[in-house]
């Protein structure tokens, strides 16, 4: 109950512990998107299934990191006390990530809308696909020690509420 106190709490550190969450579960719901496309046929069902539950995890996230950004550049003291993501990361990655994260939802719900298993708009998602993956190894690569901060305190703090 604590945990959720912190993220319904607001502010930056709210915010902070919401993208964190949010990162989880999209960690959680990728893994097992990915682990369905070493069999994808016979697991189509599932990777389709899936994928439509990222939209509004990813949506959440884009909400998320976007409200972050716009409280840090507008002047907000408990965000630009928290000081901006590294350079690399505003710069680059983020937006190359969230572009390429548009594309690859938008296409395959485009090949589930028309039924599509094969052909240019397939190929072009397989191709989005790869891409992507490259971009988001990065992104969580460099997001990593401020999501393993965030996992040890919520471990803690449950260690100490029991």
């Amino acid at each position: 109950m604590t945990w959720i106190r912190r993220v319904l709490a607001g502010g930056s550190t709210g915010n902070e512990h919401l993208t964190a969450a949010v990162a989880a579960v999209l960690l959680l719901l990728l893994a097992v998107e990915g682990a369905t496309l070493l069999r994808l046929q016979p697991l189509l069902t599932v990777h389709a299934f899936v994928g439509m539950l990222l939209i509004p995890v990813v949506a959440l996230k884009f909400a998320s990191t976007g409200w972050r950004m716009l409280r840090y550049y507008g002047g907000g003291d408990q965000y630009v006390g928290h000081g901006p993501p590294p350079l690399f990361l505003r710069a680059l990655v983020a937006p190359v990530l969230i572009v390429s994260t548009i594309v690859l939802l938008a296409t395959g719900s485009a090949l589930l809308a028309l039924d599509q298993t094969e052909g240019r708009l397939h190929f072009a998602g397989a191709d989005v696909n790869l891409r992507w993956l490259s971009w988001m190894v990065g992104c969580v690569v460099s997001g990593k020690e401020a999501g393993r901060e965030i996992v040890a305190e919520h471990t803690v703090s449950a260690r100490l509420t029991v």
